[in-house]
């Protein structure tokens, strides 16, 4: 972390039982830490990211293995696509997805049996009716439109 100008270790305070370096500069609506950059204001850990390691492809994300948004130690910072971030947030339990969106009528269970019925035979309809959901959600359900959050953490076991 030597590369991280004078003026920005004046914003970081370590944190000595995880390892964090927490920003304690502004911070915006998320928690995450921010710092101007360029003229332009960005997030403190995508700047740390980038005195260490250089410039970021396009569309590439800086992500936390520690969880704790105003961290920047590069040491707990990982690049992924925001698909990666995505399935990293679904696979520790911080997105609303399934059961845990207020407008779930199904649980993961549910759409894991929809699934196996499926590939049984069972057709949609059936399907449908015994899980009071529409025929089409039940196609979208098999097809992976939706739900695919958990086909992509059964993969990543």
């Amino acid at each position: 972390m030597t590369a991280i100008p004078s003026r920005l270790w004046s914003y970081i305070e370590p944190e000595p039982n995880s390892g964090c370096l927490l920003w304690t500069g502004s911070l915006h609506c998320e928690g995450y830490g921010q710092t101007s950059w360029k003229g332009r204001p960005c997030s403190a850990h995508r700047v740390a990211w980038y005195l260490t390691h250089g410039e970021l492809p396009p569309r590439i994300c800086v992500l936390h293995s520690c969880d704790v948004r105003p961290c920047i130690n590069v040491s707990h910072l990982w690049t992924g696509t925001k698909a990666d971030n995505n399935l990293d947030r679904a696979l520790k339990g911080r997105s609303a997805v399934g059961e845990l969106n207020g407008l779930s009528k199904l649980s993961a269970a549910d759409v894991a049996e929809i699934r196996r019925q499926h590939e049984l035979g069972i057709l949609p309809s059936r399907l449908a009716a015994e899980f009071g959901v529409c025929r089409s959600n039940v196609q979208q359900i098999v097809s992976g439109t939706t739900w695919k959050w958990m086909k992509l953490v059964e993969e990543s076991r």
